[in-house]
């Protein structure tokens, strides 16, 4: 739990930057917390914790204006790559 709820702290590191463009990141931390999520090795309440992430991240993504700097779309990559990074400490569930 306490996992998940680190990566749920990180959420507005993602939710305060801007930009029309996908990131490839993002989409990528999306695919694995929508993995995890459904991954029945981990207790209901981390599946619902990286459920809210997953749709808070959405949240941010569908809300990018296009108006962000270079520097809060970095920053959003490099976010969205740790809060990925970190989803490696569940490897039972990475299949």
């Amino acid at each position: 739990m306490r996992r998940a709820r680190f990566l749920l702290a990180a959420l507005p590191l993602v939710t305060g930057c801007r930009s029309a463009n996908r990131l490839p990141e993002c989409e990528d931390y999306l695919a694995q917390v929508e993995k995890l999520s459904r991954c029945e090795s981990l207790p209901a309440a981390d599946r619902t914790t990286l459920a809210q992430a997953a749709d808070q991240t959405r949240q941010a993504l569908k809300g990018l204006d296009g108006t962000g700097t270079k520097d809060a779309v970095d920053e959003m990559r490099r976010t969205c790559r740790s809060m990925n990074e970190r989803l490696k400490a569940f490897p039972e569930c990475a299949k």
